[in-house]
């Protein structure tokens, strides 16, 4: 809970040393596939087990973290879905961004980030592939894969300029 006073408070230091486990959170309840699980009506940590073969205990703990994170909402121990996770988090939205913990999420993105210190002392990367500006790297690769929904929206929007819809050659 943000501090009344106008004090400083540790509050910001320990929310950011511990994003991590936020992070790790969300990647599991898309991976369990939980949103698309509650989405569908597996509203119960038995009914979430037996949809995506984890344990009920287990993805009762995640739901009341992800309920608590804001992701999820949880009324006489039913879970729901929220606006945001309705749009965003469950796989049969058009606007599904589930794909882009295939990025962000990643053990390579994560490496990068905690040699951060070396590569600030270096000037540069830190690891040991480089900058991976090969052409098809695997990580780019993986990169576009993964945040493509991010670039439906535009897509759409330069499909309707050019009159692709019409059929009009461009």
């Amino acid at each position: 809970t943000p501090s009344t006073t106008n004090r400083p408070t540790p509050e910001r230091i320990f929310m950011t040393m511990n994003a991590f486990q936020q992070t790790e959170a969300l990647k599991s309840g898309i991976e369990l596939d939980v949103f698309t699980a509650v989405g569908s009506g597996a509203d119960t940590p038995d009914l979430l087990a037996a949809k995506t073969g984890a344990s009920a205990r287990g993805l009762r703990i995640l739901c009341d973290y992800l309920t608590i994170m804001g992701f999820l909402a949880k009324a006489n121990g039913y879970y729901s879905l929220t606006e945001e996770s309705a749009l965003f988090l469950d796989r049969r939205s058009p606007a599904c961004l589930a794909s882009v913990t295939g990025f962000l999420a990643s053990p390579w993105h994560k490496k990068n980030m905690e040699a951060l210190t070396a590569a600030v002392r270096k000037g540069g990367t830190a690891g040991v592939q480089g900058d991976n500006s090969k052409p098809q790297d695997e990580d780019w690769v993986a990169f576009a894969k993964s945040m493509a929904p991010l670039t439906i929206p535009a897509a759409n929007f330069i499909s309707e300029i050019i009159g692709d819809s019409e059929g009009k050659p461009c």
